[in-house]
């Protein structure tokens, strides 16, 4: 059944249009409305989960399983922990999303791309749930984002594609993520360290790109 994508397709659209059936004619209460779209939701992402599972060559099914994981999850928050789901809706959706393009990366390492928007997804995870809690915080949440970036492209240096290392990861990893260590602490004053800082790293990272590429000629 769930070799042929068709019929999870065909699947997805009954339910949907079941769904609408019954809310058209009011036979949905409206207390019960997102959980019934979660379970819905819930079964459309096992249907995706298994089509990957009954053909491994088919990547975006785990992907958009994620996807769908995180809205039926929401949803399904949204009946019976509402609180928790007005205040994690976002950062849980987001998680999911990045644990959908990881997904993607750890079933095929040819595909380092999906690194990139999965740390993209991950850092804004983490942006919107500091950015939900109460009180004041020792620290700027928008600076996560260019932590979590600075520390993605770090993390994409150490990957290898056939025999090829993606050093380049590090000129765009280190400087985001300094900036982005400036931008959570909030003081402009350190730029006048982190400034220099930033040019002694990248000059001294050239040194010993050039250093190791002599000796290993």
């Amino acid at each position: 059944m769930f070799k042929d994508s068709r019929n999870i397709l065909g699947i997805v659209l009954i339910l949907a249009g079941a769904f609408l059936a019954l809310e058209q004619f009011d036979l949905i209460p409206g207390s019960a409305r997102d959980g019934f779209f979660g379970v819905l939701l819930a079964i459309a992402a096992i249907a995706l989960l298994s089509l990957f599972l009954a053909d491994r060559s088919r990547w975006w099914a785990v992907m958009v399983g994620c996807f769908v994981s995180g809205l039926a999850l929401i949803s399904l928050l949204g009946t019976f922990l509402p609180e928790v789901s007005e205040t994690l809706g976002g950062p849980i959706f987001l998680g999911f999303m990045g644990l959908g393009f990881l997904s993607v990366f750890t079933l095929n390492r040819e595909m380092w791309w999906a690194l990139i928007p999965g740390g993209v997804m991950f850092s804004l995870a983490a942006v919107a749930y500091f950015e939900s809690l109460p009180g004041n915080l020792p620290f700027d949440p928008a600076g996560l984002l260019f932590i979590g970036l600075g520390l993605t492209f770090i993390v994409l240096s150490t990957v290898k594609v056939g025999n090829l290392r993606l050093g380049w990861g590090v000129y765009p990893g280190i400087p985001l993520l300094l900036f982005g260590l400036m931008l959570a602490l909030g003081s402009e004053a350190l730029w006048s360290y982190i400034g220099p800082l930033m040019l002694i790293a990248g000059g001294a990272w050239l040194l010993y790109s050039s250093l190791r590429n002599k000796s290993g000629a």
